[in-house]
């Protein structure tokens, strides 16, 4: 039995993989050009949680072709993003994909007034916001063991 390389992995998988064109998150969006995505959020944040450390370290792929094993852009030689790529990746995913925020919502009760939360941006990247917003308002008085946290 030999050994396959990476890229002939890759494509062998890719062969098997004949029906992802149905998936709606890697389609391209072909109006979008590259510059849309974050370089800077991909290589700093995203690419070093998506990958272990060790296959980082074998990486020796340019940005598209490390863009594209991740389904971010069509392909390494179509640089054009795709849903997933906009969602993850994009300053401004909501010009692209409008309904693409995260809502958070508390119904007033005798005990509660109603909160709302309509967060823009890429999901990864206002998590924090939204957290700390959701977390204010389900422990309005947190213990002191949760506000040393």
């Amino acid at each position: 039995m030999t050994a396959l390389s990476d890229l002939q992995l890759e494509a062998l998988l890719g062969d098997l993989e004949s029906d992802r064109a149905h998936y709606y998150d890697v389609q391209p969006v072909p109006s979008a050009k590259l510059t849309e995505l974050s370089r800077s959020y991909f290589e700093e944040v995203y690419h070093p949680k998506a990958l272990a450390k060790k296959l980082l370290a074998a990486n020796g792929r340019d940005y598209e072709e490390r863009l594209a094993a991740l389904r971010m852009i069509a392909a390494a030689n179509d640089p054009t993003p795709t849903v997933l790529g906009l969602l993850t990746l994009s300053t401004n995913p909501q010009f692209w994909l409008p309904a693409a925020y995260v809502q958070f919502l508390r119904i007033q009760t005798a005990q509660t007034a109603q909160s709302a939360l309509r967060a823009n941006g890429n999901p990864p990247a206002t998590f924090e916001v939204k957290s700390n917003f959701i977390f204010a308002r389900v422990f309005p008085n947190p213990p002191a063991v949760l506000k040393s946290a």
